[in-house]
């Protein structure tokens, strides 16, 4: 078997797309366009945000938010307990605008809340109470409507 060598900073193409792979010195190939699979892509480790042509996620975190709140595994966000039921993400590195989408699920340890909760993003009266390029606050209640803490706490950011 033989290899094909390409110079660091070299491109592979053809004559209509002459940079359609380019390998820069790092080794991280990029692509002038999509890539269609018609069959199996391995593609290994995929790094820290995974990404497609829409949306990338920027952020994620997993938690458990009784008592001492404790994160069980994240990416460029940590979680803050602000009393019962509310929470404050902060994002270690800042996201480009506040206009991302936060999507979020959580369970409660509650045998009574057997119909439901709610996790979503904290408003007062209607607005958002804060909502920024480096924090969210997300909230969470049970099924009578007042604010409660759940073990378990599920968000990525998207943008």
């Amino acid at each position: 078997m033989s290899n094909i060598v390409i110079p660091d900073g070299g491109n592979i193409g053809s004559a209509s797309d002459t940079d359609a792979i380019s390998i820069p010195a790092n080794g991280k190939p990029t692509f002038s366009a999509g890539i269609a699979n018609t069959g199996t892509i391995d593609a290994g480790t995929i790094g820290t945000a995974v990404t497609g042509s829409k949306l990338s996620v920027q952020a994620w975190i997993n938690a458990n938010g009784t008592g001492t709140v404790a994160t069980n595994a994240n990416y460029n966000a940590t979680l803050s307990d602000l009393g019962t039921g509310n929470y404050k993400i902060t994002f270690s590195t800042a996201m480009s605008d506040a206009n991302y989408s936060a999507v979020g699920m959580g369970c409660m340890d509650d045998a009574s809340a057997t119909v439901g909760y709610y996790l979503g993003v904290k408003t007062t009266s209607g607005a958002i109470d804060l909502k920024s390029t480096t924090e969210l606050e997300i909230m969470s209640k049970g099924q009578d409507g007042s604010p409660r803490d759940i073990i378990s706490i599920n968000v990525a950011i998207l943008r």
